[in-house]
């Protein structure tokens, strides 16, 4: 099963889920937070790579809908130096590639393609209705 969140950072650098009971963040503007995916296997995207909440969502929208069109497509994290590719992996699966720019390296994770994008309806409705039913 995949599980996608969203997580706010708070005022002594920790991070909560944005649906948590905790008081929201000072600056209704500029939202910290990270964008978590995980899976059977643990964590694969979180916390390590935080920047504005708001435009990681719109970019990884149009990143979903763009790789549901074309089968491949790569979004770039607002303030930070870090790309997340999808790529369609054969047989009902896709690949997430992330990559900090510069790093040489490439974490990587194979997910059921239904069940991502699917993840993202689930996460993403709730505030970005519009763009992903």
């Amino acid at each position: 099963m995949v599980g996608i969140e969203t997580l706010l950072k708070t005022a002594k650098g920790g991070f909560v889920d944005v649906f948590s009971p905790s008081p929201p963040p000072p600056d209704g503007c500029y939202l910290e937070g990270a964008l978590g995916i995980r899976d059977h296997k643990g964590k694969f995207l979180g916390e390590e790579y935080w920047d504005d909440i708001e435009p990681v969502w719109w970019e990884f929208i149009d990143a979903v809908l763009r790789f549901a069109s074309t089968g491949t497509s790569t979004m770039d994290f607002p303030d930070m130096p870090v790309s997340l590719r999808l790529r369609s992996h054969g047989n009902g699966f896709l690949r997430c590639d992330v990559e900090p720019w510069g790093a040489g390296r490439t974490h990587s994770r194979k997910f059921r393609e239904g069940e991502f994008i699917g993840a993202v309806v689930r996460e993403g409705s709730p505030r970005y209705a519009d763009c992903v039913s």
